[in-house]
């Protein structure tokens, strides 16, 4: 797999999530025979005898890093052995080449960091050669290639780290890395945090000089435990400026930022009816109080109407100033977290916006929110491009953005603080030119080098004697790096039985719809276990490895990925993660043939006698790889590999079987994920996500079967399922559950996580009674033919007692209790006009109640909650212009609707919040739910 060369320090340390892609110029049914990850998995004090389900309200929040990491090994353990993890191939690092040109700040490589080139180094000579630059306009840039154009600079509604990469550049964070420095100046090879858009605390008292400061109090921790906080106060730096090259909106370059454009920024990132793909950072994984709600109100009303703006008031997230004069942000967040974390959570999507400079960009009337196209900003609209619509808030200015020739620059920002006050960011400008070529051709880069026309490039095997033994070649010269891996990359796997991977990816799936006609055909072999576990140990990672120049990796993390952000220690290097992969061969990472022949002789024998396969067959299995150029460089010889060690295995010989491995390269790299990966469409295919490596714990939702993160990559057993294999606090838990109560509390019920407001009906479709609750849905017709829109009524009603028992309080009263819906939404499969196929799962329309007692009805006699309201369903047919089809397809929700049936029935989903106090620590559980509705009465 092609390496990233050119590490910038900050992008790695950033908490979100990105797909990863290659750069070569810079996350059931499979059991878990065979192999043990950590044995009995315990790894604090379990009581005596039996171990038990887990039970009651369990929240881990306080717990220091060190048992964190045994709680992130428990987890680890069971998703090794349960193939959550997918198979770890090797890392992203290797060996590189950079221009001699290029000086860097330190000697060695800093973990975590990079090599600080982009901040702290400098370009010491012109490129050798830029054909597109004829009057050296660039000759002083850095110069990188890659294979594709990037497809967006709005870091808001960006997953790949192409994007995330390029929005750096142009969009400083609210908090950053740099190197540290001695008392003569000179870079240091360790890093520190710092402000970058928020200055430290300038008030006298405990928190002066700290990043942020805790405020409404502090939740002091046991003994061994941390202390915590929900609001968290940052000072805003001062006398920053917008900047822009365009000539179409020139009356925004040099203007103030205002304290008011922070807030105008989380409006529209978490707004529903722009819908921009990163708000699921701050209202599901770093929730905010109130933004689920503010999100369902601007989906329904338009995050410009008077109804969002009153839903926005709730939302904990507000500028202010203090008596000093000071400029703060004060971010209340739904789950409480150590001071560290209250920072980390903040390093992303916080980068202000002026309100008026966005509705110009996209186009908003009569400040009317329909009326906006919000994929215009920071993108190509019409003959703009984001050198127009995107404002730069950093070290450089977006200065190029050409997707014909390819050629992407971002100048440098000189009036930036950095660059004025602390000498960082002195190399002039940034230029990345694309050549799709490189995709079919491993050598692209490294002739792009040898030309003069790059600064960087990895090495590859043909060219490493070369690169490794020589400085120079035709007044090309260069400095020979090796470079250690931010992510590891991984077979993804599909081990879903037929039936799983319809619940989770059919025509009525919980993560994707498919239309039948596009199911993925899946293999009886791929959920077996020991095949599985023979193709982990059948990979000879070091020589495949060495055969790129990069580092085999047998395991999920890279070495980036810290269990104690503040002392800097990997979770690789703790006693809990080695206890993990003490049965996977770690001296050999994780290779042994005869180990993988013995476990295919058990996969080949359960196999025949399941009825699976016969004697003399042929079992196929189809991967997917981002690049052509990746199967030739290294694929062929993993592939012989694996085929050899089934085939000359016993079993497979006895029975005459063999394995057939197929790869295909996708057309576009981001591919893997979107038309793969994403939507089940897969056995194996190669992939990795980036991002979040100071709280590995917390990443860890990616191996979530729900995909509540919306980056699951393997697909296979149902983590909501409690399991012996997973112990931890003398009791057995679910994966689900057992996350949960390590990053926001929750409350377990026999392992699993009992939700006290949710109760699916459908026993084929649900998982039954969650704390006894109860639910009707009921939508009246106006009579046999046409759907009553109004009268869609949704009733909930809740067990207060039995919730009481578990620990949690639902009685409505202020500041405890029941919190209300975020939003409901239903759906319906209808028929296309233009093209009579399936729209699986379209939504209708959604709509929302406040996050208050409102609309709630609690009885005392039999102590339950009945919450009942009846939205509206806006039915919309303006995407069709033609009348007869606008008619057809209004036909076509009303027949969804009055006629349901088991292949084609009613969605409706639901989302709740629940307040709850956990070990004396405030906690908001929140949920969603979908019930399926085969006939309405």
């Amino acid at each position: 797999m092609a390496k990233k060369f050119l590490t910038l320090g900050v992008v790695s340390l950033l908490s979100i999530l990105t797909l990863f892609g290659c750069q070569g110029g810079t996350s059931s049914s499979t059991g878990g025979s065979g192999v043990s990850g950590s044995g009995d998995s315990s790894s604090t004090a379990s009581s005596s005898g039996p171990v038990t389900a887990a039970n009651g309200a369990k929240n881990y929040l306080a717990r220091s890093y060190a048992e964190r990491g045994k709680i992130l090994g428990q987890l680890e353990s069971y998703a090794m052995k349960y193939h959550l993890t997918g198979i770890p191939m090797f890392d992203d690092g290797g060996s590189v080449v950079y221009s001699s040109r290029l000086s860097f700040p330190t000697e060695n490589y800093v973990t975590g960091y990079g090599w600080g080139l982009t901040r702290e180094g400098k370009i010491t000579a012109p490129i050798k050669k830029d054909d597109d630059d004829k009057v050296g306009k660039f000759k002083n840039y850095l110069h990188q290639y890659q294979d594709e154009n990037p497809t967006t600079l709005n870091g808001l509604d960006s997953q790949d780290s192409v994007g995330s990469t390029y929005d750096g550049y142009a969009h400083a964070g609210l908090f950053g890395n740099r190197l540290k420095k001695d008392a003569n100046g000179k870079y240091l090879e360790s890093y520190e945090w710092y402000g970058i858009l928020a200055e430290p605390n300038p008030e006298e008292g405990d928190y002066k000089g700290k990043l942020v400061t805790p405020v409404g109090g502090v939740i002091k921790g046991g003994e061994g435990d941390q202390d915590l906080a929900t609001t968290f106060r940052v000072f805003l730096r001062k006398g920053l400026k917008y900047r822009t090259l365009s000539s179409t909106y020139k009356e925004f370059d040099n203007t103030e930022i205002k304290p008011e454009d922070y807030e105008t920024n989380m409006r529209i990132l978490l707004a529903g009816d722009i819908n921009y793909c990163r708000a699921s950072q701050y209202i599901e994984t770093n929730p905010i109080v109130g933004a689920a709600n503010y999100f369902s109100a601007c989906q329904t009303y338009g995050w410009l109407s008077t109804q969002a703006e009153e839903a926005w008031k709730k939302v904990g997230y507000k500028v202010g100033k203090d008596e000093q004069g000071n400029d703060y942000l004060d971010v209340t967040f739904v789950t409480p977290t150590n001071e560290f974390y209250g920072m980390y959570n903040l390093t992303s999507f916080n980068t202000p916006i002026p309100l008026e400079f966005f509705k110009k960009v996209t186009g908003i009337r009569n400040n009317d929110s329909a009326s906006g196209d919000y994929k215009a900003y920071g993108n190509i609209s019409g003959n703009l491009t984001p050198v127009d619509t995107y404002l730069s808030v950093g070290p450089y200015i977006i200065e190029t953005w050409n997707t014909t020739n390819g050629i992407f620059t971002f100048k440098r920002n000189d009036d930036w603080w950095e660059y004025k006050d602390d000498g960082a960011y002195q190399i002039e400008g940034i230029k990345y030119k694309t050549d799709s070529g490189i995709k079919s051709n491993t050598e692209a880069y490294a002739q792009h080098f040898l030309n003069g026309e790059s600064d960087s490039a990895s090495v590859t095997e043909s060219k490493y004697d070369l690169f490794k033994n020589h400085t120079s070649q035709d007044g090309v010269s260069w400095t020979f790096k090796n470079v250690p891996g931010s992510t590891n990359w991984k077979w993804n796997v599909n081990s879903t039985t037929e039936e799983e991977w319809e619940k989770l990816g059919g025509i009525n799936g919980t993560i994707t719809q498919t239309a039948k006609k596009d199911y993925w055909p899946i293999k009886p072999v791929m959920s077996n276990s020991d095949f599985l576990n023979g193709v982990y140990f059948a990979t000879d990672r070091k020589t495949l490895a060495n055969k790129q120049h990069t580092n085999p990796a047998y395991e999920y993390f890279s070495d980036d990925y810290l269990i104690d952000p503040e002392q800097g220690i990997s979770y690789n290097s703790t006693e809990a993660h080695k206890k993990v992969m003490s049965n996977y061969s770690p001296e050999t990472y994780g290779y042994n043939k005869s180990v993988a022949q013995a476990l295919f002789t058990k996969a080949v024998d359960s196999l025949v006698a399941a009825g699976s396969y016969k004697d003399g067959d042929k079992i196929v299995v189809t991967c997917f790889q981002m690049l052509s150029s990746e199967i030739d460089a290294w694929g062929k010889l993993w592939e012989n590999e694996v085929e050899d060690a089934f085939n000359t295995s016993s079993g497979a010989k006895e029975h005459n079987i063999t394995l057939d491995i197929q790869q295909e390269a996708v057309t576009s790299q981001m591919d893997v994920y979107y038309k793969h990966l994403m939507v089940g469409q897969f056995d194996f295919s190669m992939g990795s996500i980036s991002g979040n490596t100071l709280d590995p714990v917390n990443f860890f939702e990616v191996l979530k079967s729900d995909n509540s993160s919306g980056f699951t990559l393997n697909w296979g057993t149902d983590t909501s399922v409690p399991s012996t294999d997973l112990v931890y606090d003398g009791s057995y838990w679910s994966f689900d559950s057992l996350f949960d109560a390590a990053n926001s509390g929750v409350l377990v019920q026999d392992g699993k996580v009992a939700v006290p407001y949710m109760y699916k009906e459908d026993p084929d479709f649900g998982n039954g009674v969650a704390l006894g609750t109860k639910t009707t849905v009921s939508v009246k017709g106006k009579d046999d033919k046409e759907i009553d829109y109004d009268a869609i009524s949704i009733s909930f009603q809740v067990n207060v007692d039995l919730a009481k028992s578990a620990g949690i309080d639902l009685t409505p009263v202020d500041g405890q209790g029941f919190q209300g819906l975020e939003g409901v939404s239903i759906s319906a499969n209808v028929y296309d006009p233009d093209s009579t196929t399936v729209i699986d799962n379209t939504t209708i329309t959604s709509y929302s109640l406040s996050g208050s007692a409102d609309g709630i009805v609690f009885d005392a006699s039999t102590n339950t909650l009945t919450i009942t309201f009846a939205p509206l369903l806006n039915a919309d047919a303006s995407a069709y212009e033609d009348a007869e089809k606008q008619a057809a397809y209004l036909q076509g929700l009303n027949d969804a609707f009055m006629n349901p049936t088991a292949d084609n029935p009613v969605f409706v989903t639901i989302g709740f919040t629940s307040a709850m106090t956990i070990n004396d620590i405030p906690c908001t559980g929140s949920s969603s739910t979908t019930f399926k509705i085969a006939k309405i009465a």
